[in-house]
């Protein structure tokens, strides 16, 4: 198995240039692995803590 793809939702995906390389590497992804990881995506440690408890 191929390593997890890792998204960077960092970079200033307002750039089209950026958003285009975002979209390209996630489609990428999603064809060549079928999922992937998200860092940067400022959704706040709490919340997922949060959802991780609901999910059990």
């Amino acid at each position: 198995m191929s390593a997890v793809p890792v998204i960077d939702m960092r970079p200033d995906v307002d750039s089209p240039e950026v958003a285009e390389v975002v979209a390209a590497a996630t489609g990428r992804a999603c064809r060549e692995v079928g999922f992937f990881q998200v860092i940067g995506h400022g959704v706040p440690a709490a919340v997922l803590d949060a959802a991780f408890q609901e999910e059990r």
